[in-house]
């Protein structure tokens, strides 16, 4: 009986033939494999790379989940730091995110060589065989990347996304991850999904990579493209002069350039209105103004619902309280 228990608790190695493809980032000799310190806190680590793995699905069924793992290992490749799943099969981001304290713990070293492996899961998978089965990158000095001296269009990891996005597109084509609006690249939201299964916070820590959205809106007035990206908005409907000077203001005020935009709108429909009640003593008057001017300007200049709800409200109360309420014109 207890040998019959053994036998059974004993794991059984499914040999399945190796992968069609397996490296580290494009069929070129250049791959892509960088850790990225310093995301979200100083001192954590984002272990990044371009995988991929060319498998017949059905040979072994399931995914890619299932069947490989990428890990993050010693210089002498003998003992696995840390592990995850591969999250699909093909050209694809894949990460392992590390906290301060993590990194701490493990404990590992800025700089140093560690290698990067995809690999076969041991459970149904026979020892591998690089190159074959599994694929190793070491790293070097100059593949580790501080993320603390990102600034606004010189995000290393923005860069980094898009170069992988770029070479996917190539592996994938005709299907598209990136969309450009006045030169810049983004992410479309299907090329989205697959960074952030990849590289889950992503959206997070560099929130300039996406693309917000490519439906047309109703009542919304679509640009050349078809899409909305977030910070040139206000470029593309008052021209570059005055949407720069709208972003200055924005920055000065640490809010979107949207919200800037909002916010001079809002002062510029008040100052309206007072002069519009001074001339005629009708609060009604005013009210309507605000109604039937705060929609289409805001449409404009390309202001999400929430922001015309909150530039409405603001104003419908500044109003009924210093004009309405104290003086009794309603």
């Amino acid at each position: 009986m207890l040998l019959a228990l053994l036998i059974y608790a004993t794991p059984v190695f499914a040999v399945f033939p190796n992968p069609d493809e397996i490296w580290f980032g494009t069929k070129s000799p250049v791959s892509y494999v960088r850790c990225y310190e310093n995301v979200a806190e100083t001192g954590d680590m984002l272990f990044l790379a371009e995988g991929w793995v060319k498998y017949d699905p059905a040979t072994p069924p399931g995914t890619a989940t299932d069947y490989y793992i990428f890990e993050v290992r010693n210089v002498a490749n003998t003992a696995v730091l840390v592990s995850r799943p591969l999250e699909s099969y093909g050209d694809r981001p894949i990460s392992i995110y590390l906290t301060k304290i993590q990194v701490d713990a493990l404990p590992l070293a800025s700089g140093s060589a560690y290698v990067m492996r995809i690999t076969g899961n041991p459970l149904y998978f026979a020892p591998m065989l690089e190159g074959t089965d599994m694929i190793t990158y070491t790293l070097s000095a100059d593949d580790w990347v501080d993320q603390s001296v990102a600034v606004v269009g010189s995000n290393p990891l923005r860069i980094g996304c898009i170069y992988i996005a770029t070479n996917m597109e190539e592996e994938d084509t005709p299907t598209v991850y990136m969309v450009t609006s006045e030169g810049v690249e983004y992410l479309n939201p299907t090329g989205a999904s697959l960074f952030l299964a990849g590289i889950p916070s992503l959206n997070v820590w560099v929130p300039s990579l996406f693309q917000i959205t490519t439906e047309v809106l109703e009542s919304e007035r679509p640009d050349a493209t078809g899409s909305y990206v977030g910070y040139v908005t206000a470029r593309e409907r008052l021209g570059e002069t005055t949407g720069q000077a709208i972003a200055n203001i924005g920055s000065w005020l640490g809010v979107s350039e949207q919200m800037a935009a909002g916010l001079i709108m809002m002062t510029l429909m008040i100052m309206l209105s007072i002069w519009l009640y001074n001339k005629t003593q009708s609060g009604k008057a005013v009210m309507v103004l605000g109604i039937a001017a705060v929609m289409p300007v805001a449409t404009f200049l390309g202001l999400s619902s929430l922001v015309i709800m909150f530039i409405l409200i603001i104003m419908i109360v500044l109003l009924l309280g210093f004009y309405f309420l104290t003086r009794g014109s309603l």
